[in-house]
């Protein structure tokens, strides 16, 4: 009965354990480098345990499992998940430590629901989706990457190299780092990875020595260990060894190497010396709070060295997980129980774990690492982003040492407490400068007289090699001489640095073939070479690869050319002038001579006025009929008197010209002079120029005869080129070579193309004395030193491209700083131009000759053109008072004006009014009417209430075409005033402009826009051509179209633009990058311009095209279907047939007009209106229009045509059934044509869509004017009838009656109406 009960309560107890567990166990995933951690972790869970505020019904037991080492495969961590939760029921996991560990769990944990606390996690591309059950307590790589930076920043280090593995840690924290890098425009200088995996046992020593080689070949002094403890232990220890570790290097170490710190000590506790002087960062702990000095008090009683910071956060995690649970418990809506499934459960997500992960996200508490708070997606908090700087010390405490934090939520986010002691207990702090102390430099050197001279072949040795071999040398000071070899020993000298010097492997300076450098430059660019000490031209190109010192000597590209050369000039006697003064000599004796002509002709007292203004006030009754008839034939009233006629004839074309031309030649023509007085101040202004001229010309050809000059007769390159006696060429590499090559100057283009070089300096010295009929081109320095040397060579002309001579350094080299402070003083003192002097003697006389240097040039001329431009002027007065006041002039009121500007023979032609047609309108076969208005441009403005487009344009004055980017466009150059243009609109708003957003998208199809000030939405679609560009090129120009239609409305603003690719905001922004192209670069400026020219600011940002609606429906919408076109050569032939050209295109876009000007129905950025019919038309002669073929919009624009005056050019469908084809035959006044059946129209957008009516639809152009004269009723809309009788009906109503009249086909109808 006893043992009854006893197995009723038994069963009874077991049955409450099972509902209401006590213990809720937490499963730790530790390292065995961690194996502390299991410590933290029992004192957390002893410390929850022991407080009767929380969980008072369960207690917390720890379930430990080691999952094999940190630098382990990922999936023993997966497997001894798995083995946990099969055999162990757990509410929560805690770890494991490593990035990739953490990934491949925290994905299993999220798919069940259970909820996982990593203290070490810090991959920034781990995603959320996929765990959403994580939560991260320390911050990303992202953040420490900038806070890694901030602490570089703070000791002034930009130049910085990279060690780094290749797992996930050490890859997601370098790419962080590289793009802190460029944002904050650091120099990197090398950047070492090392395989994630390799053991220390299978290391051997020469992959180790290559991992420091790396760094001290690129002169690193300040390296970043982005690397865990294992790997940061392999690479110090290589770097002890091979000499990396001293005061004059600076360790940065990542987070990871502090949080254990299990490699940092020795097996006597000691803390390697390789890690003395390290500074770094380490996750923040509050190392004064109470729960941190009880734990580490535990540790030391432990004989543990001390609390590492992963020990630290395992505490936060199971106190983080402590509080959420009691939340959860106090709540009452969930039961605090163990998930009792295992990886791989059926029954979906444990709800429990998902509101323990929602307590997390909202659980704000105080622990080891402070206060601390969660984002919902499992991060850290801004406030929180927290970092401890430590600094590794060896010698006084043998301690990783706080020495100061950074905080993200601060201003100021690095604050440093404490100076850092570096290797050695130094506190001065390392410089990323290396000093050139005891430094052996590699200098490339190539014989380039007077700056290097190959000394050994003085002594008949072939290499340097062979003469210190041969004469027992020690270095290599008596086979080199030279300046730079000078300036070298000098500098060397000061410095304190050592050098070798290395001959070009292919004897070459440096040029860029196929892509690819050569010679010294590529050696340097290699890091082959620290500095190439020859006298290098510099040039943009060779910048790219190489960074130039200071130019320590001018240069430039001269010609030189043996002295003995004689030439007979068969045109010696032009010498005297140079090309210009013979061009304005040309023009001004064309000048004057038609100056004198209409002088003449229009004065009343010129020979030829005289008689047209007796014309005027002849009473004759011949004269009287004739000028009151207004006959057009060449009778002249005067005809019979001779000597009226000969007076006439006085200053006729041929005379005028011949008396210009004498004037010159200082003969006196025997034809006569002008006799008014307005023509004799200018043929006296004429004798005034020809009388110094000449004296010019006489004393500059006795100067020519009188000196005797010997060489070639050619000083520029335009002579050069166009000559054929003389060979020339450069030496093949040299910096002439390069500068002629890539010359912007057409005819330096042309001396590159047609040279025939050589290939070392010697054989073109050999080629000029020798051959005698050869050119040599090369840098001024060169060809001073062979002039002092070589008495028979001679310089010829001028600089013909300027340089100068600098030393060449790796890009961003440290020595270059160094080299240019030094070298600046050898330049104040004199000290280089001595040494220039040492070599370049001078020994010869007259070392140039220039054939033309006594030739007048133009500019000479400028002081004549000064003084007779006042005496211009007041012939010009004298012309206007003979013409507007003389009593001749007052006397010919009788007569009426009469045109003479076509000559005496047309003296008596009168303006005749031509009468307006009647009949001839309505029968096209009779004579055309004859058109004679003439139009004026406009100027068009808008009022402010009215957004229809229309702006101001001036006329002959269309938009430009560069305005069109096309493929082809690297083609194009960039502007110098640009660059001026990028300083002045990097600025921020001023406070009086007014802030614009513009939301902007591009798509395949077209670009969109919105205005969020005006709420107005512009769209346009893309060509054929341009839908072929990247997306950042189409994303780009779309901010440019939208800019030039809104700028016709606003300026003086600060615009704001939107737009959902980054590429494109750092283009707009100005960010130079190395995928910006030239297209690229030229839109950018293009939007530039436009903004200085409105007074506009502008600043680009990203915006998620989700956001972007509006914008990306107006991209997306269909492209316009009736933007149809036609190929250009058929409109230049219509317009030909008809005899007009057109100043307009009225319906049209940017992609259709045949116009230089045009009209679009919706906002174009070239557009200069919007809106035809809401245009005046009259303000043109005449006008294109191709409207949409539809019944209503060509019925308004032939309305339109009647109510105008100007001639209108139109292409319609011919449909004669249409009742706005009776009103067409009305305005039209030639012969209409017809562009024949299955016209081939195209759309812009993609040429290969055609017209869905192109088979059977019919065109036709006609030539219309509107009529004045027309009855009012004829003005209104016609449906029936053309005039009083009825009109019979047409056979056909089409096109079947067209002929072809000589390529084109003429419409003629069948009923002869037309």
């Amino acid at each position: 009965m006893k043992l009854r009960y006893f197995l009723l309560f038994f069963t009874f107890v077991s049955f409450s354990l099972t509902q209401n567990p006590d213990f809720i166990n937490v499963g730790l995933l530790y390292n065995t480098e961690s194996a502390t951690a299991i410590l933290s972790f029992e004192r957390a869970i002893e410390d929850i345990n022991t407080n009767d505020k929380l969980l008072p019904e369960s207690k917390l037991r720890p379930v430990p499992v080691d999952v094999g080492s940190i630098n382990g495969n990922p999936a023993n961590a997966t497997q001894s998940l798995c083995q946990l939760l099969s055999n162990q029921d757990v509410i929560a996991i805690i770890g494991p430590f490593s990035s990739a560990q953490v990934k491949f769990c925290s994905y299993i944990l999220g798919k069940i629901g259970v909820p996982m606390i990593s203290p070490t996690a810090v991959d920034p591309y781990h995603n959320p989706i996929w765990a959403p059950t994580l939560v991260k307590l320390i911050p990303n790589n992202a953040v420490q990457a900038a806070a890694i930076m901030d602490l570089c920043q703070y000791y002034r280090w930009n130049r910085i190299s990279i060690v780094s593995t290749t797992d996930e840690y050490g890859m997601t924290l370098r790419e962080a780092i590289l793009n802190e890098i460029r944002e904050r425009e650091l120099h990197l200088i090398t950047d070492v990875k090392i395989i994630y995996g390799i053991k220390k046992e299978y290391l051997a020593e020469s992959i180790k020595k290559s991992w420091i080689d790396e760094l001290l070949n690129a002169t690193t002094r300040v390296t970043l260990l982005l690397t865990n403890s294992y790997y940061a232990d392999l690479v110090l220890e290589a770097a002890d060894e091979f000499g990396m570790i001293d005061s004059s290097f600076a360790w940065v170490a990542a987070s990871a190497i502090s949080e254990t710190l299990v490699y940092l000590y020795d097996g006597e506790g000691k803390m390697k010396p390789q890690y003395d002087g390290m500074i770094g960062l380490s996750p923040y702990l509050d190392t004064t709070g109470r729960i941190y000095q009880r734990l580490d008090a535990a540790y030391t009683e432990a004989g543990h060295i001390g609390v590492n910071p992963i020990d630290g956060l395992i505490y936060d995690a199971v106190y983080l997980l402590g509080h959420s649970l009691d939340k959860i418990y106090r709540n009452g809506e969930f039961d605090v129980t163990n998930y009792d499934g295992g990886c791989y459960s059926d029954e979906g997500t444990w709800e429990l774990g998902v509101e323990i992960f929602n307590q997390f996200t909202i659980s704000n508490y105080v622990g080891i690492a402070g206060y601390r708070q969660t984002w919902p997606n499992g991060e850290p908090d801004r406030i929180t982003q927290r970092y401890n700087v430590v600094n590794y010390r060896t010698i006084r405490n043998q301690e990783v040492r706080k020495i100061g934090n950074w905080e993200n939520s601060e201003e100021d986010k690095i604050r440093i407490e404490e100076r850092a002691r570096w290797h050695s207990d130094r506190v001065e702090v390392p410089s990323d400068n290396p000093l050139l102390s005891n430094v052996a430099l590699k200098l490339g050197v190539l014989e380039d007289k007077p700056f290097i001279i190959y000394n050994y072949t003085k002594y008949g040795y072939s290499s340097c090699r062979e003469m210190m071999a041969e004469e027992k040398l020690t270095n290599q000071d008596k086979c080199y001489m030279g300046v730079s070899i000078d300036i070298i020993k000098r500098l060397r000298e000061k410095l304190k640095f050592d050098y070798i010097f290395i001959e070009s492997p292919d004897n070459k300076f440096g040029n860029q073939v196929n892509g690819k450098w050569n010679g010294l430059i590529n050696e340097i660019y290699q890091k082959r070479l620290d500095v190439g000490v020859v006298g290098f031209g510099t040039s943009h190109t060779r910048e790219k690869v190489v960074n130039f010192g200071i130019s320590f000597y001018p240069g430039g590209v001269r010609m030189a050319s043996s002295k003995s050369i004689t030439k007979k000039d068969q045109f010696f006697f032009l010498k005297p002038f140079s090309a210009g003064v013979w061009y304005t000599i040309l023009v001004g004796i064309v000048f004057f001579f038609v100056i004198v002509l209409l002088f003449d002709k229009f004065s009343p007292y010129g020979h030829a006025g005289g008689v047209v203004y007796k014309c005027k006030i002849c009473s004759c009754p011949r004269c009287t009929s004739l000028l009151s008839r207004g006959i057009r034939d060449r009778i002249c009233p005067f005809e019979e008197d001779h000597e009226l006629k000969h007076q006439m004839g006085i200053m006729s074309i041929p005379n005028a010209l011949w008396l210009s031309i004498c004037s010159f030649l200082t003969v006196a023509p025997a034809d006569g002079i002008p006799k008014n007085w307005s023509g004799r101040i200018i043929i006296s202004i004429w004798w005034l120029v020809c009388l110094v001229m000449v004296s010019m010309y006489t004393a500059n050809l006795a100067a020519f005869l009188t000196v005797s000059r010997m060489g070639v007769d050619i000083s520029t390159a335009e002579e050069l080129v166009n000559q054929k006696d003389y060979l020339f060429g450069t030496v093949e590499g040299s910096i002439t070579e390069n500068l002629l090559r890539y010359s912007e100057n057409e005819v330096l283009n042309k001396v590159y193309q047609r040279s025939n070089s050589t290939v070392t300096y010697d054989e073109a010295v050999s080629r000029m004395k020798i051959g005698k009929n050869y050119i040599f081109l090369y840098g001024v320095g060169p060809l001073d030193f062979t002039t002092s040397e070589s008495c028979d060579i001679g310089l010829i002309g001028d600089v013909l491209m300027d340089f100068g001579y600098a030393f060449a350094f790796q890009q961003k080299s440290p020595y270059l700083e160094v080299f240019n402070q030094e070298m600046l003083i050898l330049q104040e003192r004199g000290a280089i131009k001595d040494l220039w002097h040492k070599y370049v003697k001078g020994n010869c006389e007259d070392v140039s000759f220039d054939a033309e240097a006594d030739s007048l040039e133009a500019s000479s001329l400028m002081g004549l053109l000064y003084l007779c431009l006042p005496l211009l002027a007041l012939a010009v007065i004298v012309f206007l008072l003979e013409v507007f006041f003389s009593p001749k002039k007052r006397a010919r009121g009788k007569a009426g004006d009469v045109h003479t500007s076509k000559g005496i023979g047309e003296l008596m032609r009168a303006q005749a009014t031509v009468p307006e047609p009647d009949a001839a309108v309505q029968n096209m076969d009779e004579e055309s009417v004859a058109l004679t208005t003439t139009a004026t441009f406009p100027q068009i403005t808008l009022p402010d209430s009215q957004l229809d487009g229309t702006y101001e344009v001036p006329r002959n004055n269309p938009p430009s075409s560069l305005e069109y980017v096309s493929p082809d466009i690297q083609q194009l150059g960039p502007s110098d005033s640009v660059y001026e243009m990028e300083k002045s609109l990097t600025y921020p708003a001023s406070e009086n402009q007014a802030h614009v957003a513009i939301l902007t998208d591009a798509s395949a199809i077209g670009w969109g826009a919105v205005n969020l000030y005006t709420k107005k939405n512009v769209r346009g679609y893309w060509n054929e051509a341009e839908r072929r560009l990247p997306g950042h090129i189409l994303e780009t120009k779309a901010v440019y179209w939208a800019l030039k239609i809104y700028c016709k409305y606003q300026s003086n603003v600060h615009m704001q633009i939107n737009l959902d690719n980054m590429k494109a905001v750092d283009i707009i922004n100005g960010k130079a990058a190395s995928w910006e192209t030239e297209p690229a670069r030229f839109i950018k400026r293009k939007i530039w311009e436009l903004a200085l020219q409105n007074n506009i600011t502008f600043t680009a940002q990203f915006l998620d095209g989700s956001k972007s609606i509006t914008a990306n429906l107006q991209s997306r919408l269909p492209f316009d279907n009736t933007d149809w076109g036609f190929s250009p050569g058929l409109y230049d032939k219509i317009c030909r047939n008809f005899g007009v050209t057109p100043e307009v295109d009225l319906f049209a876009t940017m992609h259709t007009s045949k116009c230089p000007l045009f009209v679009s129905k919706a906002e174009d950025p070239k557009s200069f209106a919007v809106n035809a019919f809401k245009q005046k038309w009259d303000n043109w002669d005449c006008v294109y229009c191709f409207p949409p073929m539809s019944d209503k919009i060509i019925s308004r624009v032939v309305r339109k045509i009647m109510s105008s005056k100007c001639k209108v050019l139109l292409i319609v469908p011919w449909w004669v059934k249409s009742s706005w084809f009776k009103q067409l035959k009305i305005v039209m006044v030639a012969e209409p044509f017809s562009l024949g059946r299955g016209l081939v129209l195209k759309h812009p957008h993609d040429q290969r869509l055609s017209h869905p009516l192109q088979v059977r639809l019919k065109l036709g152009a006609a030539l219309c004017r509107g009529r004045t004269n027309l009855p009012p009723h004829i003005t209104e809309p016609i449906t029936e009838t053309l005039s009083d009788k009825p009109e019979e009906v047409h056979q056909e109503n089409d096109l079947n009656a067209i002929k072809n009249i000589s390529g084109a086909e003429r419409v003629v109808n069948k009923d002869k109406g037309v």
